[in-house]
């Protein structure tokens, strides 16, 4: 008779964290606990790990290289943690580096100061290795938070730059808007909102001496509304040059147009008047179309 033996079952091995690719920097002159905070920094996804002993190398380290997060012992040799800090918010290397002060609580005095210096936050000594984790992700997301936020304020100011100088170019000169029509006269002034959107304005004098006048709005706002206004005014500019129908029969064909779209775009709904003025038959007014 066979005896079957269990089988151990094998040891379940730890999910391995995804990696970080911030760059840290970590000043602490006590050895054990640099390669301690190092350690468990490793644990939690981060490799692209710089240490410095003493707060002169720190800032050497700080002028030459671009850090992600500083985690910043106060108790440091040749430049104190606190005078590490006021030295780089003073030039300017740590406008959006977080740093996490590192001390026992009995410097409690210090550690206010560094607060009103900027730091972001600090660790208690001997500090827990969930609270480290927790500190430094925390500061690394707010940091992201703000850069995101930054980005997101440029790219809107980018964005209205481009819709100005977009308008720029399909409106004309209103220094040049002056038809002088029989004792009338015909001028547009344009002043570009704060924000993006879709407004259409178009007055222009045919060859034949009819001017056209436009006036119109996108059903959308943002760079959706400018490009949809542009895209309106500029197949609107080659209906009027064309010269060969009169405003309800170019919108209409502008109507047709807009409805198609473009490689799956959905034209927003646009509402728009025009006009057509000649000196000899006066004025000639056409119906609204909304796509």
């Amino acid at each position: 008779m066979s005896v079957l033996s269990p089988v151990a079952a094998a040891p379940t091995a730890e999910p391995q964290p995804l990696p970080r690719p911030e760059r840290l920097l970590i000043v602490e002159d006590d050895g054990f606990s640099q390669q301690l905070i190092e350690l468990y920094l490793r644990r939690a996804g981060f490799h692209d790990l710089t240490s410095a002993g003493d707060g002169r190398v720190a800032l050497d380290l700080a002028k030459a290289e671009r850090f992600d997060l500083v985690l910043l012992d106060l108790n440091l040799p040749r430049v104190s943690g606190v005078e590490v800090l006021r030295r780089l918010k003073r030039d300017g290397l740590l406008i959006d580096t977080p740093v996490i002060v590192i001390s026992s609580m009995t410097n409690m005095d210090e550690i206010v100061q560094c607060l009103d210096l900027g730091a972001e936050g600090y660790l208690p000594k001997p500090f827990n290795v969930r609270l480290l984790d927790e500190r430094v992700s925390a500061c690394l997301e707010m940091r992201r938070l703000k850069r995101l936020a930054v980005d997101q304020i440029d790219q809107r100011q980018t964005d209205t730059r481009a819709v100005k100088a977009l308008h720029g170019l399909l409106h004309a000169d209103p220094a040049t808007l002056d038809p002088q029509l029989s004792g009338a006269t015909a001028s547009i002034f344009i002043h570009p909102a704060a924000h993006v959107g879709g407004d259409i304005s178009l007055l222009h004098r045919h060859a034949d001496g009819t001017v056209w006048a436009a006036l119109g709005t996108v059903g959308a706002s943002g760079s959706a509304a400018a490009l949809t206004a542009a895209y309106a005014l500029l197949h609107l500019r080659t209906l009027i040059e064309r010269g060969d129908a009169g405003p309800a029969a170019a919108l209409t064909a502008l109507n047709q147009r807009l409805s198609q779209g473009a490689e799956g775009w959905d034209c927003p709904p646009v509402a728009l008047s025009l006009l057509a003025l000649t000196p000899r038959r006066g004025p000639f007014a056409s119906p609204v179309p909304v796509p």
